[in-house]
């Protein structure tokens, strides 16, 4: 089976070959040197009235990447409207078509043509062109572009970036002749928190397009300003994950002092000492949070001190009731009044 597999493609392969010389031969003996004057690759004048291919493209597809095939599609189709009068008769821009199928691609397609190429009324371009959508077009591709565009969003990505993915996914799901209004809303939900934001006092733009422009110069200004930012300033995330924490005291009545409060950055702690080493240190003019000299608690390059595990929580007040004389002294003393 594997055999007469490739006899076949060998075949095909050596038919292929032997249109291409046909077709050169009839490229040369048509050709006008340098008597037209020069035209666009997608001009719309027949490319048979010089005998020259208009669209100098190297057309191939393998079929290893299937996002590619909708370009390739419609490239083939430009092509052949094209340049088709130049290339031949149907069945030759059938076989044309045929020939920029490599690998996997051509393996797929290769029993259509196999078994219809003799066939005058089926060989078709129509035919050939629905047999390789068949085979390779994604048939949920307009419905799942469509889901895409209620939950995709912009991120971390350069709104230039994002713009162009959110094209041609509208593109994808047949939407970009919806209304203005449709496709205002859906790109308003995609695009990222900060750029809402900024556009929030704009005016409101009245068309899809005007509104990509807008967020175009909205965006390339938020991205010089960020550029202007100096780098050593934390970043929003880093004053959000910032901890704070007081060195306790002994007393449990004692309200830290403002100064003993500062961000904790992963810097070393200083060490948990008594009430009365803090005093000691005071009196000597040293910083109360590491002992150190030379600096007070407010320029302190260490984190407070975390308080020990087994530290003793302050003991609770116990209730004593009043002291009074006994009875009998009481009677005593009320009788010699």
């Amino acid at each position: 089976m594997a055999n007469m597999i490739k006899q076949q493609q060998d075949t095909l392969t050596a038919q292929m070959k032997q249109l291409e010389r046909t077709l050169q031969d009839r490229i040369d003996d048509n050709h006008i040197a340098n008597d037209m004057p020069a035209t666009t690759a997608y001009s719309a004048q027949p490319a048979a009235e010089h005998g020259r291919q208009k669209m100098k493209m190297k057309l191939e597809y393998d079929h290893s990447n299937p996002a590619l095939f909708p370009a390739f599609d419609s490239q083939l189709e430009a092509k052949l409207r094209i340049d088709g009068p130049v290339i031949g008769s149907e069945v030759e821009q059938v076989w044309f078509g045929f020939g920029c199928l490599k690998g996997i691609a051509s393996a797929r397609v290769h029993p259509w043509v196999k078994a219809f190429q003799d066939d005058v009324i089926r060989f078709t371009k129509v035919n050939f062109f629905n047999q390789m959508r068949r085979a390779f077009a994604d048939p949920e591709a307009q419905n799942k572009a469509l889901q895409k565009l209620g939950y995709m969003k912009q991120g971390n990505k350069d709104f230039r970036e994002f713009i162009s993915e959110f094209d041609q996914t509208l593109l994808e799901a047949g939407a970009f002749g919806e209304s203005e209004s449709t496709k205002k809303s859906w790109l308003r939900n995609a695009i990222s928190l900060e750029l809402a934001k900024a556009i929030v006092a704009a005016p409101e733009p009245e068309t899809y397009e005007e509104l990509c422009q807008q967020l175009h110069r909205v965006s390339h200004q938020l991205t010089s300003l960020n550029k202007r930012t100096p780098t050593s300033r934390l970043t929003t995330r880093q004053l959000q994950t910032t901890s704070y924490t007081a060195a306790p005291a002994n007393n449990a009545t004692h309200k830290p002092d403002t100064m003993d409060w500062e961000p904790s950055l992963n810097k070393r702690r200083a060490k948990w000492v008594s009430k009365g080493e803090i005093d000691r240190r005071m009196k000597e003019n040293r910083c109360r949070r590491c002992g150190a000299s030379g600096h007070f608690v407010n320029r302190c390059p260490y984190d407070p001190p975390s308080p020990p595990a087994n530290l003793p929580k302050a003991a609770s007040a116990k209730v004593v009731g009043p002291e009074l004389e006994a009875e009998e002294i009481m009677n005593e003393d009320q009788g010699k009044e």
